[in-house]
């Protein structure tokens, strides 16, 4: 069983990193109102997305428009949402749609219906190959999940969470929905800080994963040389929890697989290593 979710979840992997290399042709952006990029909404009451693409720009004498599917996990089907251009000739459009925290989906609501934690993503097809295959512009956000990033280096380790895993909260166990992140230490003495390097796909898409239960994986980067952006060679993981709950950061202690010949490593980064969670544990009472 942990062979197969192993090779399941390395091709999963792989696929969603290719599919981020393909898409690079045009840039999607969860913002704020003032534009900027976010990675989660804290108080927002709405969703605001960005493109700039100038193949979208149709007629240089006029102001275009064209629509993107903005997803929740709450409503995976999503909303069409209008995207204008910000003027003649920009290349640049923006639009909105309004959050509703629901407990069920209502197609075409004008409404995105989300739960506290959910991931977000913002997607339009960009064209089709020949065989019909569409390529697609996309980006993700969360909705109050962790302000947690990370930034493809191009150098990563795997790390496997199988379905069995074992994850509590004081001795009880953590139910789905939790955010897991790796974090490395940037900085020495009273300066130190640990700052997180695990996500899978475009450059600093929001960070970590949120775990339901099921098998999945994350990379781990590895710094570049000189960057300190990263894990080094043979540092060990620091992992975290948010839990959606209290909104709270817990530090978490992992003990890992060692019984499958596949899994190369264990607790530390290596490039292009592969480790396998068994255990993660928070202890906040003493």
């Amino acid at each position: 069983m942990l062979k197969s979710s192993l090779s399941f979840v390395l091709l999963l992997f792989l696929s969603s990193v290719l599919f981020a290399q393909q898409t690079n042709k045009s840039a999607l952006f969860f913002t704020n109102s003032k534009g900027e990029k976010v990675y989660t909404y804290k108080d927002s009451k709405n969703a605001y997305i960005k493109v700039i693409n100038a193949k979208r720009n149709i007629d240089p004498n006029a102001v275009d428009d064209f629509y993107v599917v903005v997803s929740s996990e709450m409503e995976p089907n999503g909303e069409s949402v209008k995207l204008t251009e910000t003027g003649k000739n920009t290349d640049i459009f923006t639009g909105q749609i309004k959050f509703k925290v629901s407990p069920m989906a209502f197609a075409k609501s004008g409404f995105l219906e989300v739960a506290k934690g959910d991931k977000l993503t913002a997607k339009y097809t960009l064209s089709k190959n020949e065989q019909g295959v569409e390529d697609n512009v996309f980006n993700n956000a969360y909705y109050k999940g962790p302000e947690w990033t990370f930034y493809n280096t191009g150098a990563n380790h795997i790390v496997l969470f199988p379905k069995n895993i074992i994850i509590t909260i004081d001795g009880k166990p953590a139910e789905p929905g939790i955010f897991i992140g790796a974090f490395y230490k940037k900085g020495e003495g009273k300066n130190a800080k640990y700052v997180n390097a695990a996500g899978t796909g475009k450059g600093t898409a929001p960070g970590g994963f949120k775990w339901t239960g099921k098998v999945n994986a994350i990379a781990i980067w590895g710094t570049q040389d000189n960057k300190n952006n990263g894990f080094a060679e043979g540092e060990e993981f620091h992992w975290k929890i948010w839990n959606p709950k209290d909104g709270k950061v817990y530090d978490a202690v992992a003990t890992y697989i060692d019984s499958d010949e596949r899994i190369t490593n264990r607790g530390t980064y290596t490039k292009d290593g592969i480790s396998g969670v068994k255990t993660l544990t928070v202890v906040t009472k003493k």
